[in-house]
């Protein structure tokens, strides 16, 4: 064989060797995309990051809520966002 077609062979095998990584290749047991539990509830559940972003926007969407939420973390010297969170998650695990 000539030089000119070992070159063109080693070519398309690293194509190939490319292309088999980038498309065929499975995901590893590390990487998988399944949410991870944050938490659990009083009944031994868990609850995940989605849940605490529900009940902080039901917060939220309360002006009345969110009023008495800022007051309380004015008094614990906290941000209206950690309050929320905090107040979020109370209300997951003790419902």
């Amino acid at each position: 064989m000539k030089p000119k077609t070992y070159i063109i062979a080693g070519v398309v095998i690293a194509v190939i060797v490319v292309a088999y990584f980038m498309f065929f290749k499975t995901k590893t047991a590390g990487a998988s995309t399944a949410p991870v539990a944050i938490g659990t509830k009083k009944d031994g559940t868990p609850y995940y990051q989605a849940d605490v972003d529900k009940v902080a926007g039901d917060i939220r969407g309360s002006a009345d809520w969110t009023k008495l939420v800022q007051q309380k973390a004015t008094a614990k010297g906290k941000t209206l966002a950690d309050m929320i969170n905090l107040d979020a998650k109370w209300m997951i695990e003790n419902a």
